[in-house]
C-alpha cells in the first residue's frame, strides 16, 4: 500500500501541475484510493478523516525525505524536478494500480 500511495501522491500533483495544497491531495487520493480500500483504512483516525489520510499524510513525508516533494511553503505539497521527473514516468505507465488485497 505504501508504494501504491506514494505513486499515487505524484501522479495526484501531476494533474494539479506539480502543487496543490494539503486538503486538495488527500481528497484527491482518498476519491481515486477509496474503491479499492480495505474497510479499516476508511475508519477514522485523530485529526485525518481515515486511516487513509494518515498514511498517505505519512508518504509525503517520505517522499520529501526523498527528495520527491519541496516542503518549504506550508500546507503546499510541491513537486520537485526529480519529483516531476516520476511523476511523468509513472503517468506514461498509467495511472497507478491498486494492490491486490
Amino acid at each position: 500500500m505504501r508504494a501504491y500511495l506514494r505513486d499515487l501522491v505524484l501522479v495526484v500533483l501531476l494533474e494539479f501541475a506539480g502543487a496543490a495544497r494539503t486538503k486538495e491531495v488527500l481528497d484527491r487520493v482518498y476519491e481515486i484510493a477509496r474503491p479499492h480500500a480495505l474497510p479499516e483504512l476508511l475508519k477514522p483516525h485523530g485529526k485525518y478523516r481515515s486511516v487513509l489520510d494518515l498514511r498517505t499524510a505519512f508518504e509525503r513525508k517520505n517522499l520529501q525525505i526523498s527528495g520527491y516533494l519541496d516542503a518549504t511553503e506550508h500546507g503546499v505539497w510541491r513537486l520537485t524536478d526529480l519529483g516531476l521527473e516520476a511523476a511523468k514516468r509513472l503517468k506514461r505507465l498509467g495511472e497507478p494500480r491498486p494492490p491486490k488485497s
